[in-house]
This record gives structure tokens, C-alpha cells and sequence, in this order.
């Protein structure tokens, strides 16, 4: 009978065959051999065994705000180490070395919780819930973490238990991360390849949306630790080790899929000898840049609205909003605000292109006006009055702005609770300027 694979992508179990050892640095990202294997067992039943393995190899561990102490602690000084926190405020791959040590592992069962590493082991092994040959889903550590996050589960009413939760999760990913460095990247990526790299990343890429490591693997294990987690109620009864361990597998099949599709585009770089020059990474906001770097201009000022729209904290500016309500006075600042929370908070999908295609068609319209007319952006009110003019003229002709106009009204309708028309076009010409103006801001 051929062994059985679960496939996440299909979220199914499908035939899977046998490779051959590979060498790491001939590997392929899809190697069984690095993959973990990710089978698991073709029946999910239930089975207190491995339950009862940690309970009793737990017995004398507390889990109390002490203990959340002590793990938050913990990964904090992993996190912290010289290399490792360069890398979390970094949005760049294969640049930095990052490292989780033996030791690091062993701090984490002799100090913070402990607990006898080898015996959890042999307690697990004896369980015969859990194929050895699944490197990464029979772990002890990682199988450790899922236990701790079970533990904690029914205290996450209070924050500290939720936040040790998410604590050692991210540190599970690091792991993961550290583990695909060392294999993968055993010399940097030199700078300008990995600037170009990220240069080059849509907004499908988590990393470009939330700007560095910290903030990915924070939200990634956010959302492991939620009850809107598929893996919420199997990690809660921990009885159905075939279930329990794909909490492990999913985490590091998410991990190595990151990489593996940032690497596509690195390598793709590479290919095309692409390399960022520092000096033109964001041009000179002046009349002469633009008319000389039209294009560059352009995606330099929609790139930083579209990244500052995923947050409302970047979105909106209280001191820009001030700027363009004083230039439309009778918009709501209300209403103008509950259009920037709506878009911040729009997932991908069908309305966020719809909005992010409303901010674009702004930019264009306004950077084909600056270049025509020579328009200097260091001259700030003089660019906002002159847009404000073609906004609120009463026989615009431009199909941009009829356009954008008619979008907006239909938005500010639906999302807020102005109706009056005079009310709507202010708003409109309000929201049209904050654009514009939020993409130029560095």
C-alpha cells in the first residue's frame, strides 16, 4: 500500500514516494528529506497516550504567572542576541546569521521549565503515537512548545498567559527560521541583491505589508494562538496525536513557504544581476527628479501609500489630517477618518483593489499633472491648491477625476453617515488630497 502524504495545499492526504538523501547544499525546497516528510497518520483517533506522557513529565512544573515570566524572559535574551536582533528589525532575506543553539534548547527545559528532556523523550517514544522518522513533528522541543501553549489555553484571559503563549510560539518559528538559514544561506546575501529583492516584493508578501521579521512571525503566532486557529480545538484536548501534530507541521510548512517564495524573487535577481543603488532607493521629491524619473517618482509615492494602508497607525496622520481639513473645511474630519479605518482595515480581496485601484488612479492623475506642468513638490500648499482646484470644479473634464469622484461618493455613502451631496464632495475632495499627500510624506 503506498504511504499516504498530507498535502496542506490541497488539505488532503495524497500518494507520496520516496527520495533519496539528498546533501544539504544540493537540496531542493520541496525534498522530503528537509520537508520533515509531513506524513502523518491516516486515521485521526483519539489517543490519551502522549497526553498522559507530558502530564506526567510536567507533574511538578507550575503554570503560573511566574512561569510566563521566566519564558517571556527567555525568549526575549534568544531574541536579543547579537545577530539574531538584527534580524528582527530587518525586512531583508538571507542578509543576517541567525542562530538558535543546542543551548538555547537545553535552557529551555533545564531552566525555565524544568523538566527532564530525556525522560519527556522516552515517555513520548514509549507512546508509539509519534513516527521517530517525522524529524520535525516528533520532536520533543516542538512538541514541548505545543504542550505549553495546551497548558496555557485555558488561561488566556489573562494577557500574561496569552502573551507567554505567543512568546514561545514565535520562538518555535525562529527555530524553523534558523534551521532553513544555516541549511540555505551559509554566506549573506550581499546587500544590494537583497534590497533589490525587496524592492521587488508585492503586498501579498507578508514582510512587505508588516516591514520586518518581528512583526511577521508576532502576527503568524497571533494567529496560531486564536481561537480562529483550525487548530484551536485539537491543541485544547490534546488527544489526537494524527491532528496535535500538524499544529507543528503547519507552522513549519508556513515558515519554509515564506522563504521559499521570498527566494524566488531573490533568485530572480540575481538572474537579472538587479541591485538597488542606494542613493536612487527614494528620489528627490523636487520638480526636476520628477520631470528626469517620472516612473521611479511615481512608485516610490504609491508603494508608500499602498504599504501605509494595511495599518491604521500608518494611514492615518493627525498632522496631515489637519493640513488637508483646514484646506476643505467642510469636510467631517468623522467621516474622513472612517474612510481610513475602512481601508486599513479591508483584507485582500475584491474591495481593497477596488480602493487600492482609487488610489492609484489619484497618483496618476496628480503625477501626469506635476510633470505637465512642472509642478515643485517641495511647495506643498501650492500642489495641494492646485488639485484642490481641479477636485471641486464644477465642469471637470478629465476622465480621472469624473472618475474618482463618482468612486468616492459612492464609498463615503456606503461607509459613513454623510447623505447631504455637499457633504459627500467635500469629504471626497478631503480623502482625494490625504492620498496624495500621505504618499509624498517620507
Amino acid at each position: 500500500m503506498p504511504e499516504l502524504q498530507y498535502d496542506f495545499n490541497r488539505g488532503g492526504y495524497v500518494e507520496g514516494g520516496h527520495r533519496s538523501h539528498v546533501p544539504y547544499g544540493q537540496r531542493h525546497w520541496d525534498d522530503d528529506d528537509y520537508d520533515d516528510e509531513q506524513k502523518i497518520a491516516t486515521e485521526s483517533l483519539k489517543n490519551p497516550a502522549l497526553l498522559k506522557a507530558f502530564d506526567e513529565a510536567f507533574k511538578k512544573v507550575t503554570f503560573n504567572k511566574q512561569l510566563c515570566t521566566r519564558i517571556m524572559h527567555y525568549v526575549s535574551g534568544v531574541f536579543s542576541r547579537e545577530g539574531n536582533i538584527e534580524w528582527f528589525g530587518s525586512n531583508l532575506l538571507g542578509v543576517h546569521t541567525i542562530r538558535f543553539f543546542d543551548t538555547d534548547r537545553y535552557a529551555l527545559f533545564d531552566q525555565v521549565l524544568v523538566v527532564d528532556e530525556d525522560l519527556l523523550t522516552e515517555l513520548i517514544t514509549n507512546t508509539k503515537t509519534v513516527d521517530p522518522s517525522w524529524n520535525v513533528a516528533s520532536d520533543t522541543m516542538n512538541l514541548t512548545v505545543a504542550y505549553m501553549v495546551h497548558r496555557m489555553m485555558p488561561m488566556f484571559g489573562d494577557k500574561d498567559f496569552h502573551k507567554a503563549a505567543v512568546e514561545i510560539v514565535k520562538l518555535l518559528q525562529f527555530k524553523f527560521y534558523s534551521s532553513i538559514y544555516y541549511h540555505f544561506f551559509p554566506k549573506p546575501v550581499d546587500m544590494p541583491a537583497a534590497e533589490a529583492t525587496y524592492s521587488q516584493l508585492s503586498l501579498k508578501f507578508d514582510i512587505r505589508r508588516l516591514g520586518n521579521w518581528g512583526a511577521h512571525i508576532e502576527q503568524r503566532a497571533q494567529d496560531f494562538c486564536s481561537k480562529e486557529s483550525p487548530h484551536w480545538e485539537t491543541i485544547k484536548k490534546f488527544d489526537q496525536p494524527g491532528l496535535l501534530i500538524r499544529f507543528i507541521t503547519d507552522l513549519n510548512t508556513r515558515t519554509k513557504q515564506t522563504v521559499k517564495d521570498y527566494y524566488a524573487v531573490l533568485d530572480r535577481v540575481r538572474r537579472e544581476n538587479s541591485r538597488v543603488i542606494t542613493q536612487s532607493a527614494r528620489v528627490e521629491l523636487d520638480g526636476e527628479s520628477i520631470i528626469r524619473d517620472k516612473v521611479t517618482a511615481f512608485n516610490t509615492a504609491k508603494q508608500n501609500l499602498f504599504d501605509a494602508s494595511y495599518s491604521i497607525n500608518n494611514l492615518y496622520k493627525e498632522e496631515l489630517a489637519r493640513v488637508v481639513l483646514e484646506m476643505v473645511p467642510k469636510a467631517s474630519p468623522n467621516a474622513l477618518k472612517t474612510l481610513l479605518l475602512y481601508i486599513a482595515d479591508l483584507p485582500l480581496g475584491k474591495k481593497r483593489q477596488e480602493v487600492e485601484a482609487i488610489m492609484e488612479d489619484t497618483l496618476s492623475h496628480s503625477f501626469d499633472l506635476i510633470v505637465a506642468n512642472r509642478i515643485n513638490f517641495r511647495d506643498v500648499a501650492a500642489l495641494l491648491n492646485r488639485m484642490r482646484a481641479l477636485y471641486q470644479a464644477a465642469k471637470a473634464s478629465n476622465e480621472y477625476v469624473l472618475s474618482l469622484r463618482k468612486r468616492i461618493e459612492a464609498l463615503a455613502k456606503k461607509e459613513t453617515h454623510l447623505r447631504d451631496d455637499a457633504a459627500l464632495s467635500a469629504v471626497r475632495t478631503a480623502l482625494l488630497l490625504y492620498f496624495l499627500v500621505r504618499a509624498i510624506a517620507v
